[in-house]
């Protein structure tokens, strides 16, 4: 009778230890599809009005406006390295690993 509590135990053990592996899988499968998300739709998009803002600048002739724009801009640089600082620790996270965040592009 032992045994069969043992063996049953054990059981319950091993059970328990693939329940907390799955659950494990399916939190890295889920932060790095987030980290993907926000790296194809919200990076691209911010560097895309980044872009539209520098063309803009051009256009400008008065000081005051055109220094209103460049710090729009370097804000929106800003955004972006917190995001993608937040995606590689994600992914980092996902895989159990640490990754260095390089600089982010510069626009100007």
């Amino acid at each position: 009778m032992r045994d069969a509590a043992t063996s049953e135990n054990e059981s319950g053990q091993d059970n328990a230890r693939a329940l907390d592996n799955a659950c494990r899988v399916a939190v890295c499968n889920e932060q790095e599809r987030v980290a993907r998300a926000l790296h194809d739709s919200v990076i691209n998009r911010l560097f895309e009005i980044g872009l539209s803002l520098q063309g803009t600048l051009m256009l400008l002739v008065d000081q005051p406006s055109r220094d209103r724009v460049e710090h729009a801009i370097e804000d929106l640089d800003a955004t972006i390295r917190e995001i993608r600082s937040t995606v590689f620790a994600l992914e980092a996270g996902s895989m159990g690993t640490q990754r260095s965040v390089g600089p982010a592009a510069s626009r100007t």
